[in-house]
């Protein structure tokens, strides 16, 4: 669901007439995924240094 919501929101940045052939949605989706790993790896650490030292 995430990864759908960021490519969404990407493509209709990128291509506000809502015109794309299938390499550019290709180029958005691996973009999506890359960007969601990203903020999933992100909140990963974060929540490391916020629960640290609370056992």
């Amino acid at each position: 669901m995430g990864i759908y919501k960021i490519a969404s929101g990407m493509a209709k940045i990128l291509f506000p007439d809502k015109k794309f052939d299938e390499d550019e949605l290709k180029l958005v989706m691996d973009l999506a995924i890359e960007y969601r790993q990203k903020l999933a790896d992100l909140l990963h650490r974060m929540a490391q240094i916020l629960y640290f030292g609370t056992t």
